[in-house]
């Protein structure tokens, strides 16, 4: 990276974390997950991913199979680099395996989560050793084609006994529009009054039975209700979102 734009990507990360400090004051006590940096696991492919945050930020990983809103045992999503050589999502511009959409590299970093499901029901998990009244994320190519059916996804906030406190539905990804998600993130995000939020269940609602791909990606968790600022709803995605767009890419990213 040319000097210039190194020392303007600094830049743009310092004021991207000022704003974050902004709109977060309780910043110390949030964390955001991205997965570039895995407590105890060198990055490699299909590594899965399931209690290794527990004993950092309290937050474990997992998949419910079953449809029982609980994860299964022994099954966990797992690691997947952008544009190596297994895959979780397609861009379907250029049958690419998990490139993004260009202008969203940032977003998306060299490393992210895969989970392997097989139809409507199945859901990847979030959970929490306390709970928090905000938690949100990105999940990535909600597409569709008329040969394999759509993809939608059902995000469930869930108090601790697993009753469902909120829902937030995707968009319907029903084709390779250009205006579409394929190769993109969509954020979502649950603002809580009181830290009631245990787990999140993000559950596949699409008519796939094959061929679902999608990235979990920048989890991000308060343990307070965001701040009565405008729009305090977005408020977090926006912190999150600008200080991936400002992250200086790493050296040793792959070319895209």
């Amino acid at each position: 990276m040319p000097a210039y734009a190194t020392a303007l990507a600094g830049r743009r990360a310092r004021l991207a974390l000022l704003l974050a400090a902004c709109l977060l004051p309780r910043a110390a006590a949030a964390a955001l997950i991205d997965f570039e940096t895995v407590p105890g696991v060198v990055h490699a492919e299909g590594i899965p991913i399931a209690d290794q945050y527990l004993s950092t930020v309290g937050v474990a990983f997992g998949l419910d199979l079953d449809g029982d809103r609980i994860p299964d045992p022994g099954a966990a999503p797992h690691l997947e680099q952008a544009g190596g050589a297994s895959w979780s999502f397609i861009n379907d511009v250029d049958s690419s395996f998990d490139r993004p959409w260009p202008g969203t590299e940032a977003q998306l970093g060299e490393w992210f989560l895969g989970a392997l499901l097989s139809g409507a029901g199945q859901a990847f998990m979030v959970t929490f050793t306390a709970s928090v009244a905000t938690a949100g994320g990105l999940i990535w190519d909600i597409d569709g084609n008329p040969l394999q059916g759509t993809e939608q996804w059902l995000v469930e906030a869930l108090d601790a006994s697993g009753s469902v406190l909120d829902t937030i539905l995707s968009p319907l990804g029903a084709d390779l529009s250009p205006d579409g998600l394929n190769g993109k993130p969509w954020p979502f995000q649950f603002d809580r009054p009181e830290q009631d939020i245990a787990a999140l269940r993000i559950e596949f609602v699409g008519t796939k039975t094959w061929g679902i791909g999608a990235g979990f990606e920048s989890f991000a968790v308060a343990p307070d209700p965001l701040p009565t600022i405008p729009e305090p709803r977005s408020a977090l995605l926006i912190a999150v979102g600008l200080a991936f767009l400002a992250r200086p890419r790493r050296a040793s990213a792959r070319a895209r």
